[in-house]
């Protein structure tokens, strides 16, 4: 007889591998007749087997109920266990400023939280944030800085919408606690919907808050109607203001609330202005500002604009953007001495279109301005109208005048396209400022100056000037150098070794030992031009880099396209 293993229940130890009487194939054939006495023991088996059947629904039942209990208690640890994990998860370890500082990131957008540009507006990051758990949302809604950076492009014929209008009505609310950055550019104003002049209303209403305030509008006039209540500019520390000329037909009002607020505004350092004429020189605290940035000026503006710079006698930071393009003219009687005491860096044309070297208005700040603490000087120009291949007497009497404190200059020019000896050395300029600790020579380029593969041409008097400040002891050009670069130059192998041969002569591990009055150099940059971006260095010139690295000189090599 085979032996079976018995299996019981580990609960109640009853048998549950139970084993079922076989039923005689005979019994099931139709022709069978069964006798009486396999009826009374069939009918003894059935009944037998109906009330096992009955017991195994019954233990089914029970234990389904106690499975779908398992399963609902399973559930609930697993949310209880989910929950436990992110009381000490790093979500919950970071602390709130961190995931503050995190947020300002994801939301800003070319410095904006809130971009309103019929029919576009910018605010999804947000609404994602939001909608991620309450944590965050609490994070969110409690930071005001998230909330007080608004761009409104309100454009007359452009609709805004009543959405477009709550939109900025919340965020004026969510960031109440923070100082607001606002810009808003309007045009057309007599076109505006209702909610046009709704919005421009709410955004008014709120100027009191700005600490940096961006204003482009086509009508001074707007400003003048504007009918708020007395105010206060407590915290406006920026103002960017550009408009259309005042129409002689509409005289601005500068008695207006928003104009006797600007020039009492107790902590409006930094201004950017149009052009100096379009506002009057009692409109603005010049006493009290700081950084002043002239996007254009012309020849009609020259008096006006030293007048202004003679007032602005706290002035650390001027830039002069982009000047009239005028060839020659008598302009003696405007220049005059004025001294800007606290004026520590200045630029000229850096990002607009190359004036020439001796162009009036340069002219005439170059023999005007007296500064006497300018430690940084920034200037981009074409080669001088007269006199094409010499330094600009203006420009060095300037420098000459300012070199005691001078440190930092970059200096770009039109690519010249000559041999070295054609223009007047590179030292007649250096001599000027013999304090320089860090100096940026390169080519500023025109789209038309291209060679007939379509890339630019590039400098050769610069190129050339890469030796010149080679160390000898014959040679100790600029003896404070500790940084330099050059911009836009061809980079030959004459030119490459000379630029190795620079940072050779100057480098700490050389000057250390042998010269003790010349500061050694730490950091040469050279931006070229190639036919492909970033071309890979020759293995020669990479070992050579490595090797003056270690000896204190870092050397960058890059294109500049």
């Amino acid at each position: 007889m085979e032996n079976r293993g018995i299996i019981l229940c580990e609960r109640c130890q009853h048998h549950i591998d139970t084993q079922f009487h076989p039923i005689d194939p005979i019994l099931l054939h139709s022709s069978h007749v069964p006798s009486q006495e396999q009826v009374t023991k069939t009918s003894d088996l059935l009944e037998q087997e109906s009330q096992l059947l009955h017991q195994y629904e019954s233990t089914i039942r029970h234990q389904r109920h106690t499975l779908e209990r398992l399963e609902v208690a399973k559930s609930r640890l697993e949310a209880i266990i989910l929950k436990r994990r992110s009381t000490i998860s790093i979500h919950r370890r970071v602390p709130v400023e961190v995931w503050r500082t995190i947020f300002l990131l994801a939301c800003s957008k070319d410095g904006y939280f809130l971009t309103i540009d019929p029919p576009n507006r910018q605010a999804r990051h947000r609404t994602a944030l939001l909608q991620v758990c309450s944590r965050w949302r609490s994070i969110v809604i409690g930071c005001p800085e998230i909330w007080s950076a608004i761009n409104v492009n309100l454009l007359g014929e452009r609709y805004i919408s009543m959405g477009d209008r709550m939109l900025v009505e919340t965020f004026l609310a969510n960031g109440a606690a923070s100082p607001l950055t606002l810009h808003v550019t309007v045009r057309s104003a007599q076109h505006w919907a209702k909610n046009s002049l709704a919005t421009w209303e709410l955004l008014t209403r709120h100027f009191p808050r700005c600490e940096w305030l961006s204003l482009k509008l086509d009508d001074y006039t707007i400003l003048s109607r504007y009918q708020g209540p007395h105010f206060t500019f407590h915290s406006l520390s920026s103002f960017y203001f550009d408009a259309a000329l005042i129409p002689s037909s509409h005289p601005m009002d500068w008695d207006s609330p928003f104009w006797r607020a600007l020039r009492h505004a107790p902590k409006l350092t930094k201004v950017y202005l149009p052009e100096p004429r379009k506002l009057p020189r009692n409109s603005l605290p010049y006493l009290r500002l700081t950084t002043l940035v002239i996007g254009f000026t012309d020849v009609d503006d020259a008096a006006e604009l030293l007048q202004v710079l003679e007032l602005s006698r706290s002035l650390r930071s001027f830039t002069l953007s982009q000047v009239q393009d005028l060839g020659s003219g008598n302009f003696d009687h405007i220049i005059r001495r004025v001294e800007m005491p606290s004026l520590q860096s200045l630029s000229f044309c850096v990002d607009g279109a190359l004036p020439k070297m001796d162009n009036p208005i340069l002219t005439i700040l170059f023999s005007s301005l007296t500064m006497p603490v300018l430690s940084t000087f920034k200037l981009a120009c074409a080669r001088a109208f007269h006199n094409p291949t010499q330094w600009y007497p203006p420009l060095l009497a300037m420098l000459q005048r300012s070199s005691t404190a001078l440190r930092h200059m970059s200096l770009f020019i039109h690519p010249v396209h000559c041999q070295k000896d054609a223009w007047e050395p590179l030292s007649i300029l250096l001599e000027t400022t013999p304090h320089l600790s860090y100096l940026e020579f390169g080519g500023k380029w025109k789209a038309n100056i291209l060679l007939f593969d379509g890339t630019p041409l590039p400098d050769s008097f610069i190129s050339a000037t890469v030796g010149d400040f080679i160390y000898t002891p014959q040679n100790a050009v600029l003896p404070n150098l500790k940084q330099i670069s050059f911009v836009g130059i061809r980079l030959d192998p004459e030119t490459l070794a000379n630029v190795f041969a620079l940072a050779s002569s100057r480098s700490p591990s050389r000057l250390s030992s042998t010269v003790d009055d010349v500061r050694a150099l730490t950091d040469l940059r050279v931006f070229y031009y190639a036919p492909q971006a970033n071309p890979d260095l020759k293995p020669h010139t990479v070992e050579e880099i490595r090797r003056l690295g270690q000896e204190g000189v870092k050397i960058l090599l890059a294109t500049d396209k």
